[in-house]
């Protein structure tokens, strides 16, 4: 073992290329790196990639884990103006590419924020760590991912640290291009694993990229909106045939995510829904459209005088029934003010979608927060007053038990 200064080190050119482990050194203009890995053939290689920004020549501080994986892998990241020292650990032959960042106009997106853009390209099944660009702020993740099949059968998954994979995205519900939400709770980091993929990119954007929810509003695909301002309700419309959609708001400080309305054009179609919008006390949230990427839709207002009302025998109904037996017929997703008294009330489908047998009623606070979950399916629940969200894709009914 020899102990050199970090001044022996390879310097980072534009072309750097190797087939061990390494120490490089950036002292220059901040630079897109890229990163291409190979890995060596019939062996499961691991990269990784660490950042020291030093302090001084003798105090370098803590180091950042900005790209790791394993086999064939490409990874984008985003370096500040140096001194940095980059460890790199690898097995196999490897080529970094650095690239000059061009410096944004004042005022413009990367000058006020500083953002660093980090890009992932690959195939097949990977485990990929995402490292927040900008620390305690949430992100968009772009991407595009083909099927390994062409079947629609690719998913992501969020992979803990006790090595709990929880669903993120999926071809069947979000498409094979799109935007989602990551970063959220102030996260630092995610490894996110990809399924039963074949090709694949993945892109960090800043949340500022997210345009903002101007209603009425027309879109096509997954999308992320930023609304800033109260909670409200909204109405939500599937425009192209055999398809879903789901529109949930995102609280990127608690991490938290409530579903807005749920939506089918397939079987008996529910193209469309009315759900809440919730919004937290620092008065914004992110809107997440999970559909297909040919999936058109539209999202509206909803005026709270348009939430319908049932009595419990007071004669409320979305359509046409005999007020004497107080039946209330809903068609899939929608918000109902329950202005009754608490009752045993039973909710009934009346499809046999295989979509329709998720059948949820929740109760809804004064900031159209989801706060008690009243039942879970078909059958008898005890329902307060107050207003309820019920959350299925399908036709129902819901009268008083007898």
């Amino acid at each position: 073992m020899t102990v050199r200064p970090v001044s022996t080190a390879r310097p980072l050119t534009p072309t750097t290329m190797g087939a061990s482990p390494e120490v490089l050194v950036h002292a220059g203009p901040p630079v897109d790196v890229t990163l291409e890995c190979r890995g060596e053939k019939d062996v499961d290689s691991h990269y990784s990639l660490l950042r020291f920004t030093v302090a001084s020549a003798q105090e370098p501080r803590h180091g950042d884990l900005v790209l790791n994986g394993t086999g064939r892998l490409r990874g984008t990241v985003s370096l500040t103006p140096g001194p940095h020292v980059l460890a790199f650990t690898a097995h196999g032959p490897w080529t970094i590419l650095t690239r000059p960042i061009e410096r944004e106009r004042p005022g413009g997106l990367l000058g006020r924020v500083g953002l660093t853009r980090t890009a992932f390209s690959g195939r097949g099944e990977k485990t990929v760590e995402l490292v927040n660009p900008r620390p305690g702020r949430p992100s968009i993740l772009e991407y595009d991912v083909k099927d390994e099949d062409g079947y629609s059968s690719y998913s992501a998954v969020i992979v803990t640290q006790d090595g709990e994979e929880l669903p993120y995205f999926s071809a069947a519900t979000n498409g094979r291009r799109g935007r989602h939400v990551v970063f959220t709770a102030g996260r630092d980091r995610v490894r996110l694993r990809l399924r039963e993929a074949g090709r694949w990119k993945l892109r960090l954007l800043p949340v500022e990229e997210a345009p903002p929810l101007a209603l009425p509003l027309r879109g096509r695909g997954s999308a992320v909106l930023r609304h800033d301002g109260p909670s409200g309700f909204l109405r939500t419309h599937i425009l192209t045939d055999n398809k879903l959609l789901y529109v949930k708001s995102v609280d990127t400080h608690a991490g938290t995510t409530v579903t807005c309305t749920s939506s089918a054009s397939v079987g008996e179609p529910q193209r469309t829904a009315t759900g809440p919008l919730h919004v937290a006390e620092q008065g914004s949230c992110l809107v997440l459209v999970e559909t297909d990427e040919d999936a058109d839709w539209r999202l509206e207002a909803l005026p709270p005088e348009a939430v319908p009302v049932y009595g419990g025998g007071a004669g409320g109904r979305l359509t046409k029934a005999d007020p004497a037996d107080a039946v209330f017929e809903g068609p899939g997703c929608v918000l109902v003010r329950h202005t009754g008294p608490e009752a045993d009330l039973r909710f009934t489908r009346t499809n046999d979608l295989l979509l329709g047998r998720i059948f949820v009623v929740m109760l809804l606070d004064e900031h159209l927060k989801p706060v008690r979950r009243i039942g879970e399916g078909a059958g008898v629940h005890r329902v307060p007053p107050g207003l309820l969200q019920i959350r299925t894709i399908g036709s129902w009914r819901v009268e008083p038990e007898r």
